[in-house]
């Protein structure tokens, strides 16, 4: 009788959540899990054995006594706790099915993460390229003025050599320039 109302039980359990689950077709993948996990194993009910090997020697002592009283207070308590225990263990693997699945889905999670980003520093644009380049220019730029700088201190001859070289070519730059801006002064002035 016990067993046929477990059954039924556990029928009417599979049909809510299969109706839960028909309600929510958006649910993630891993909720779909943790809740087939879930109700597969809430389903797993373990049948206690009506009676203990351990107890059959307490038995017989004790139908010599009280044959009917003895036997079923003993069964009864003896199908109580384990099933309670085997109550207790399934909770216990319910709770670490869960809590795996939770951990699980952390791990996807990081491992998605760490995918998209190795794919952004992979993807190389324009934009990426001209930033590289121009760091690469001030950083060049800086070093080379550095020592431009200690070599003209010391006055070195290739320091001045450099000066003789740039120097008509910075003159040319400023009379152009400074033409460019007296022309634009001029016009608009007038």
């Amino acid at each position: 009788m016990d067993l046929l109302l477990l059954q039924q039980q556990q029928q009417h359990q599979r049909q809510q959540q299969q109706h839960h689950l028909q309600q929510h077709d958006l649910l993630s993948e891993p909720d779909t899990i943790d809740r087939e996990v879930a109700a597969t194993t809430a389903n797993l009910a373990l049948r206690s054995p009506t009676h203990s090997p351990y107890s059959k020697k307490k038995h017989h002592s004790k139908q010599k006594r009280n044959h009917s009283n003895t036997t079923t207070s003993t069964t009864s308590t003896t199908s109580m706790a384990n099933k309670k225990t085997s109550d207790r263990a399934l909770e216990k693997l319910q709770t670490e099915v869960t809590a795996l699945t939770e951990q699980i889905d952390r791990l996807r999670s990081s491992i998605k993460l760490r995918e998209e980003r190795d794919r952004r520093k992979l993807n190389w644009s324009a934009w990426k390229i001209i930033k590289l380049l121009l760091k690469h220019l001030i950083a060049n730029s800086v070093i080379f003025l550095i020592v431009f700088y200690v070599l003209w201190r010391k006055k070195s001859p290739l320091a001045y050599g450099i000066l003789s070289y740039i120097m008509p070519i910075v003159q040319e730059i400023m009379r152009k320039v400074l033409r460019k801006v007296i022309f634009w002064k001029v016009a608009i002035l007038k």
